[in-house]
Order: structure tokens, then sequence, then C-alpha cells
């Protein structure tokens, strides 16, 4: 059963600009794993730094929450998986804050994640097993 759905489109020039005018963007939205991956060329960095921001926006719609007290940036995790699928990993205190009467065991991310040149879409379902 699916208990939220979120969805985040957004500029990658947007995050370009806010990036060069605040160099600490990736480390105030990325985890230390994440960061970890940031490419170092343009534009493979902004391409990453925009996709993790929309997944983060989408995930704390699909909450219901928005990213403030009970959701913070470093609460969300994106990673692949072994086929290179983006999954989403969020901390248990964030699941706990957000989805109180919930078990956190029966609760699945689903991520989805696009780009042109110019945009960065994602979506992010959150299902009840």
């Amino acid at each position: 059963m699916i208990i939220g759905t979120g969805i985040d489109l957004l500029e990658i020039e947007r995050i370009s600009q806010i990036d060069k005018r605040q160099p600490k963007l990736a480390s105030r939205v990325l985890t230390e794993r994440e960061m970890a991956a940031v490419p170092v060329k343009e534009p493979r960095r902004t391409e990453y730094i925009a996709s993790r921001y929309a997944v983060k926006e989408a995930a704390s719609k699909a909450f219901g929450t928005g990213i403030g007290a009970s959701l913070g940036f470093h609460d969300i995790e994106i990673r692949k998986d072994q086929l290179g699928k983006p999954c989403l990993d969020v901390t248990k205190e964030a699941v706990a804050r957000c989805f109180p009467a919930e078990d956190p065991t029966r609760l699945r991310f689903h991520v989805s994640i696009s780009h042109s040149k110019q945009f960065v879409v994602a979506q992010v379902i959150v299902e009840r097993t």
C-alpha cells in the first residue's frame, strides 16, 4: 500500500549558481558518503548535487514533512544498488519522527531520477509492505 509520494523538479543551472555563491551547499545537502562520490569535473558535479537535492526534496514531500525539524538533508542518503538502481536510505530516527505509527521494517522507499541538460526530476514513493 502506498502511503506517500513526492516529486521534485529543479533547474540544474539554479544549483550551479547556488553552489558558486555558497561553496558549502554540497556538504549541507549531502552525507559524507555522498560527498565522497561527488564527481570533480563539471557538468557531472552539478548534476550529481542537483539529483541528490531533488531526491531529498521529493522524499520530504512523500514523508509529508518537508525538510525541517522532522527530516533533514543528512537523514536521507541516496546510493546505488548492485545494478546501479538508486536506493534511499533513511535514518531510523527520521523514520520514527515522520512515520510514528508505522513499523519501520515494513516501509519501502522507491526512487526514480532523470535529468536533461537543464532539469532534474526525482520521484519517491513510500510503500507499506
